[in-house]
C-alpha cells in the first residue's frame, strides 16, 4: 500500500528536469572560452607579479622589456616608471649604448655579447618608452642605438659581428635569421625616423642576403660574406617575428613579408619526405641531409605570422599555408599533455616528447588567429584545451619551463613570468574578432612580443582597450565581436552608440576603436543592432534619441534600438514623418513595406524600418512619457521559494505518512 501511495506522489508532484546540457559552443561562444581561459592565466600572472614586483626586473641583456610587457597588459603606468628606472640601473650603459647581464645575487654586471638583432629590439624597447611617456632621452638613445648598428654594418655591408657590453665590437659568422631581421628592424627604423641612409643599408643587405637563395638560404654567413654552415634554413623565426608588425606601418615591410611567404612555398615544395612541411632536412644548395626531422616550432612558430599577413593584404596564400601546417601538426604531433616536440621526417616516428612552454603558447597564438581569420571553431576548440594544459602545468608564479607531451612530467621546475608575458600580449591583443571583410589594423605578435602604443592599447586593470580597424568603403558596415562584455564605445574619439554587449558596428573608413568593458550596462540607449544600412551617427537627448544611417536607395534598413528604463516611445520621426503608434506585432512590421516602428515589449526593443535615399534621419521621442521610477535601494535579496503544494497533495502525503507509521 505504501508503495502505491508513494508512486502516485511521483505522478502527482510537478517533475523538475535535470539541467540541459548546452550545444556546442558557437563562434561568439569560443571567443568567450578562448577569453575565459586567458583572463585566468592574466589574473594569475598579475597577482603574483603585483605581490612580488622584483619579478618585474630582468636579470638578461635581451630582456629589457620586461617591464613594458607587463605595463601593456595591465596598464598600470606608475609601477612601469618604477621598475622600469630599477631595471635601466641593473642592465642599462648609456656610455657604451649597451646591455648587461646582472647577478642578482652579487649585484655585479656581466659583460655579454649581443646579436645585432636583439640590440635593435633594445633600440625598440627604448622607442616603446618614449611613445609611452614621451620622454625624448629615450627616443635618442633609440636613434644612437640604431646608428651604432648602421656604422658597425656599413663596415662589411653584413650584419655579421656581435656587441659586447663593454662596447667590443667583433666580427664573425652570424645566422641569417638574424642578419635579416636587422634588416628589418633597421627599415623600420629608417622610415620612422626619417633616415634615408638606414634604408638604403638595410635594402642592400636584403638583397645581398637573398642573392645567396641556390635554392635555399644557408644558415649562417661571415663578414667576408663566406658560408660557414651550409644547412638550408626554414626561417620560421625571427624574421617572420619582426614583420608580424612592421608590415603593418610599411608597405615595403609588407613586399618583404611577400617575399618571406614566397620563401615558404619554396621549401615545403622542396620537402625531400614529401609532406610539404617547413623544414631543414636540406643543404642550402638542395643536397638531401641524412638525418632528417621535423620540429613543432618549424610547423606552428609562424602562422601567426601568415594569418596576419593575409589578413592585412586579402592575400590568401598566407592563411592556406597557416592551415595546412596546423593541420598536419594536430594530426601527426598531438600528445595527451600537448604537442611532442619532434618526429623523424623519415616514418614520423617521435624522436622528442619534451616540450617548452614556449613552443606551445606560439601555437596557441597561431590557432587564435587562424580562428579569427577562417572562424573555424576546430581551431578555437584545440587553442582552449592547450590554454587548459598551460593552467594544469602552472607553478606559484608562472608556467612551468618543460614538461613530457606524453606522460606530463614536469621536465623543468623552473618558472619564467616573460614566459606569460609574452604571449599575453599576443592574446589579449587580438580580443577583438573581424567580420564583414573588416580589417583589424593592430598587430598582436612581433619578435619580442609586445606592440606600440600608436597600433593600440590593453588595459586589464581599468578595463579598456584600443584597437584599429580599416572597413572597406563597398560595405555597408562591417562588425567587430569581442568576448569583453561592452559598456562604452568611442570610435576616433567620438562617443559611439552603435553596439551592443559583444558587437560593434563600424562604417566604411579607418577608426580607432576604443572599448570599455565590464558589467552589461542597463541604463545606456544604443543601437542593438543595423540590417541592411550604413550608421552615420547616433545621439541622445534629454527625451529624444536622434539616429542617422543610410539604406541603399530604395530599400528598407532596419535598425533596432535599446531604450533602456525608457521603453516604449510616444513617436518615432523618420525622414519628417511623424509616427505616433507602432505597428501591432512583430509580424505587421516584418511584413510592413513603409516606414514604420514596433516596439518588443518583452525584451525592451524598438524596431525602425526606414526607406533609404540619401542618409535617413530617425528621430525617437519619450515627450509625455512619465520618467522611469527610482531604483530601489536596501530591499531585500528575494529568496528562491518552493512551489506550492495543493491541498489535496498535501492530504496524499498525510496518507502516506500514516501508512508507513503503521
Amino acid at each position: 500500500m505504501a508503495a502505491i501511495i508513494m508512486l502516485c506522489l511521483l505522478i502527482a508532484l510537478p517533475l523538475y528536469q535535470p539541467v540541459q546540457a548546452t550545444a556546442a559552443p558557437g563562434a561568439t561562444d569560443y571567443e568567450a572560452l578562448i577569453w575565459e581561459k586567458v583572463q585566468r592565466l592574466v589574473d594569475f600572472l598579475t597577482a603574483a607579479c603585483y605581490q612580488n614586483t622584483t619579478l618585474l626586473l630582468p636579470t638578461s641583456r635581451y630582456c629589457l622589456s620586461y617591464p613594458i610587457k607587463f605595463y601593456r597588459i595591465t596598464g598600470d603606468l606608475e609601477l612601469l616608471k618604477d621598475t622600469w628606472a630599477e631595471t635601466l640601473q641593473r642592465l642599462w650603459d648609456p656610455g657604451n649604448l649597451t646591455t648587461w647581464d646582472y647577478d642578482p645575487s652579487t649585484g655585479e654586471r656581466i659583460n655579454v655579447p649581443i646579436d645585432p638583432s636583439h640590440y635593435l629590439l633594445n633600440a625598440f624597447a627604448f622607442y616603446a618608452m618614449y611613445e609611452i611617456t614621451r620622454n625624448t632621452t629615450y627616443l635618442e638613445w633609440a636613434r644612437a642605438m640604431v646608428n651604432k648598428v648602421y656604422t658597425y654594418a656599413s663596415t662589411h655591408t653584413l650584419f655579421a659581428f656581435q656587441i659586447y657590453s663593454n662596447g667590443t665590437v667583433v666580427y664573425g659568422a652570424m645566422s641569417i635569421y638574424y642578419q635579416l631581421s636587422s634588416c628589418c628592424h633597421l627599415r623600420w627604423f629608417g622610415e620612422r625616423l626619417g633616415n634615408q641612409t638606414w634604408i638604403d643599408l638595410a635594402d642592400t643587405i636584403w638583397n645581398k642576403l637573398w642573392s645567396y637563395a641556390d635554392p635555399l638560404l644557408p644558415a649562417r654567413i661571415n663578414e667576408t660574406g663566406g658560408i660557414t654552415d651550409r644547412k638550408g634554413v626554414g626561417l620560421y623565426y625571427s624574421v617572420p617575428c619582426c614583420l608580424a608588425q612592421y608590415m603593418f606601418d610599411s608597405p615595403t615591410l609588407r613586399l618583404w613579408a611577400q617575399k618571406l611567404i614566397d620563401y615558404y612555398a619554396k621549401v615545403m615544395e622542396l620537402d625531400p619526405d614529401g609532406h610539404h612541411l617547413i623544414h631543414q632536412n636540406l643543404d642550402y644548395d638542395g643536397r638531401v641531409q641524412s638525418t632528417r626531422f621535423y620540429r613543432l616550432a618549424q610547423e606552428t612558430n609562424h602562422i601567426r605570422f601568415l594569418c596576419a599577413w593575409s589578413h592585412l593584404t586579402g592575400n590568401s596564400t598566407g592563411i592556406e599555408q597557416a592551415e595546412h601546417l596546423a593541420s598536419w601538426t594536430m594530426t601527426h604531433m598531438r600528445a595527451p599533455f600537448g604537442y611532442v616536440e619532434r618526429l623523424d621526417a623519415t616514418d614520423l616516428s617521435v624522436l622528442r616528447t619534451r616540450i617548452g612552454v614556449g613552443y606551445i603558447t606560439k601555437f596557441i597564438t597561431g590557432l587564435i588567429w587562424l580562428f579569427r581569420v577562417t572562424r573555424n571553431a576546430t581551431y578555437a576548440q584545440e587553442a582552449c584545451k592547450l590554454l587548459d594544459i598551460l593552467w594544469q602545468f602552472r607553478g606559484d608564479v608562472a608556467i612551468y619551463n618543460e614538461w613530457d607531451a606524453q606522460t606530463g612530467e614536469i621536465t623543468s621546475s623552473e618558472q619564467e613570468v616573460d614566459r606569460l608575458f609574452s604571449p599575453l600580449n599576443e592574446w589579449l591583443y587580438a580580443m577583438t574578432f573581424p567580420h564583414d571583410g573588416a580589417v583589424c589594423l593592430t598587430p598582436s605578435n612581433f619578435q619580442d612580443k609586445y606592440i606600440l602604443p600608436h597600433y593600440g592599447n590593453f588595459s586589464y586593470n581599468t578595463r579598456e582597450l584600443d584597437v584599429l580597424y580599416r572597413v572597406p568603403g563597398d560595405r555597408l558596415y562591417a562588425r567587430i565581436t569581442t568576448p569583453l562584455i561592452i559598456t562604452r564605445v568611442c570610435i576616433n574619439g567620438t562617443e559611439w552608440l552603435f553596439y551592443n554587449a559583444t558587437t560593434v558596428l563600424l562604417p566604411p573608413g579607418d577608426w580607432k576603436v576604443s572599448i570599455t568593458w565590464g558589467t552589461p550596462p542597463t541604463d545606456q540607449l544604443r543601437v542593438e543592432s543595423l540590417i541592411n544600412a550604413k550608421p552615420i551617427s547616433a545621439s541622445v537627448g534629454t527625451s529624444t534619441m536622434t539616429i542617422s544611417v543610410e539604406p541603399p536607395a530604395g530599400e528598407f534598413g532596419i535598425i533596432i534600438v535599446y531604450p533602456a528604463a525608457r521603453r516604449m516611445p510616444s513617436s518615432v520621426t523618420i525622414s519628417g514623418a511623424t509616427y505616433t503608434s507602432p505597428v501591432l506585432t512583430r509580424d505587421d512590421f516584418d511584413r510592413a513595406d513603409r516606414d514604420c516602428w514596433y516596439y518588443d515589449s518583452a525584451n525592451n526593443l524598438i524596431y525602425i524600418k526606414a526607406r533609404g535615399h540619401s542618409p535617413v534621419e530617425i528621430i525617437i521621442s519619450w515627450a509625455g512619457v512619465p520618467p522611469p521610477p527610482p531604483k530601489e535601494r536596501g530591499k531585500p535579496t528575494p529568496q528562491p521559494q518552493l512551489p506550492t503544494i495543493k491541498p489535496e497533495l498535501l492530504l496524499l502525503i498525510a496518507l502516506a505518512l500514516a501508512v508507513l507509521a503503521a
